[in-house]
């Protein structure tokens, strides 16, 4: 049982925690009031707020529906429903709650939030200009004494600033965000800001204020470890993000085998497949529901800095995989137009397989398949009537098949990664918005030599690129056929020397 002024004091910390981000703390203390104050409302609020904050969307929303229902109004619950909305991509949906409470704020500070998720929703519709005048409109009703608010405008802002390739505008905005209320939150987005530009010295260490947020699935309260440091227990290596972080970061964990006798590579279940074809020497890989006693951590996405090697120049190269490849008669092109459609800002890197169909035409000689799941890939294949073998089916097989290709021809996705590791030539179309690892500029990236990249924003036609695609693809496939060719000269040469029973003779 709780007493009323224990009740008092978890109110008063969860509110503090929320103040600082600490959403997930703030959510278990408000649980514990709940069953003492079941009818308020705010409580309901409160939970379903710290949820859309940490982007958990569907879990929010009951939440902020049954705080409504007990207290119609609750204005603010207008507001973080059109947020959750926003989340879920139901944009439609999270303009029709904003216009439930529309000029109901006169002289109320909930406006400048109105305006600004208002300003959210057609920042993510790609309606930069409606976007815009609705930032312009929170801007002028910011109390500059609420940072907090103040700090989430400018880096929203900043955020819109970014998608339109306005940089230099951007960075402004992303750095007085995080200097007028410095959180991890808008640390991490000025880091990854700082990263998408290419100043990964301050990127990379800014990024370490991430953890102040444990956002890292099993990362304790151990100490991390440095390439100097001499420990005799084991060291786990923490994944951070999807498929493509995974096998981008695995290649600096070798770097530490004098750090630790005992190396471990904690990996999210669903990836086990790919983390046990990884050829990462005597490293260990165990899944993030069996961990154990470790004398050390460290997250995978701070590697380049406790490893010394910021930049993408300075990293080692992608880590071997050892991979069953299923081949399949050349010539032999891999295609994948989409991703994970959970991703922020999915739609300004996935593209439609139909923006794909001139090259595919183009080139009827081709054994063009795909693997990517889901309904929309065969309606995709259906409705274009594209030659393109279908092949759905886990990750591992997956991966076979992107080692028995001859090409990849891609958007930026988890398995672009995997073929890049692979070294297959891989021909990347990048869309408007081009993730952190990729850079502004250039065609190459470190990262993996054998991709090429093919930039969609600052007015290119996806034509012109095409165009280029078409020229690179013949180019690739000749060469891949001429290297097959010499290496089954070669083997034939052999087969003939040890049937004739004769050993070559080295040069004198």
């Amino acid at each position: 049982m709780l007493t009323v002024g224990e009740i008092k004091h978890k109110l008063k910390q969860a509110n503090a925690l929320h103040l600082e981000h600490q959403e997930a703390s703030a959510i278990e203390l408000l649980k514990e009031v709940l069953p003492y104050q079941s009818d308020n409302a705010h409580i309901y609020a409160a939970i379903g707020e710290c949820y859309v904050n940490i982007r958990e969307a569907v879990e929010g929303l009951p939440w902020l529906k049954k705080a409504l229902a007990l207290d119609n109004s609750l204005k603010a619950c207008h507001i973080r429903i059109a947020d959750a909305y926003n989340l879920m991509h139901k944009r439609v949906k999270a303009l029709e709650y904003l216009k439930q409470c529309a000029g109901t704020f006169k002289g109320d500070p909930l406006e400048c939030q109105w305006w600004l998720a208002k300003a959210d929703v057609y920042k993510m519709m790609r309606f930069y200009e409606r976007s815009e005048a609705c930032y312009q409109e929170a801007f002028k009703r910011i109390d500059d004494k609420d940072k907090a608010w103040k700090a989430q405008l400018c880096g929203s802002y900043a955020g819109m600033l970014e998608l339109q390739g306005r940089h230099d505008d951007a960075t402004r905005y992303f750095e007085l965000a995080y200097v007028t209320h410095p959180t991890y939150v808008l640390g991490s987005n000025l880091a990854m800001h700082y990263l998408t530009v290419g100043n990964w010295e301050w990127g990379w260490r800014l990024y370490e204020i991430r953890l102040q947020g444990n956002k890292v699935r099993g990362l304790g309260n151990k100490p991390c470890a440095g390439l100097e440091d001499r420990i005799e227990g084991p060291l786990y290596f923490y994944q951070e993000g999807g498929l493509g972080d995974l096998v981008q970061m695995a290649r600096y964990i070798p770097l530490f085998k004098d750090v630790s006798p005992e190396l471990v590579m904690v990996v999210d279940p669903r990836l086990m497949e790919v983390a046990r074809m990884m050829k990462l020497g005597n490293v260990k890989i165990i899944d993030g529901d069996h961990t154990g006693e470790h004398e050390a951590e460290l997250p995978m996405l701070s590697l380049p800095l406790r490893s010394d090697r910021l930049r993408p120049e300075d990293a080692p190269p992608p880590v071997k995989m050892k991979v069953k490849p299923i081949k399949r008669t050349f010539p032999n092109v891999l295609i994948n137009w989409f991703g994970e459609k959970f991703f922020t800002h999915d739609d300004m890197r996935s593209m439609k397989l139909a923006d794909f169909a001139p090259l595919v035409r183009q080139h009827p000689e081709i054994n063009w398949f795909c693997v990517n799941i889901g309904e929309r890939v065969g309606k995709e294949i259906a409705s274009t009537k594209l030659p393109i073998m279908h092949y759905p089916g886990d990750l591992k097989t997956a991966i076979q098949r992107i080692a028995g290709c001859d090409a990849m021809v891609t958007t930026d996705t988890g398995l672009a990664h995997v073929a890049g590791t692979l070294g297959k030539p891989v021909l990347m179309v990048l869309g408007e918005y081009s993730d952190w690892r990729w850079e502004l500029k250039g065609d190459h990236t470190a990262w993996y030599p054998s991709i090429k990249l093919y930039r969609c924003n600052g007015g290119a036609k996806m034509e012109d690129i095409l165009t280029q695609i078409d020229e690179d693809l013949s180019k690739t496939l000749k060469d891949v056929k001429y290297e097959a060719d010499n290496r089954r000269k070669k083997s034939n040469a052999k087969v003939r020397v040890r049937a004739s029973g004769q050993e070559s003779i080295p040069n004198a």
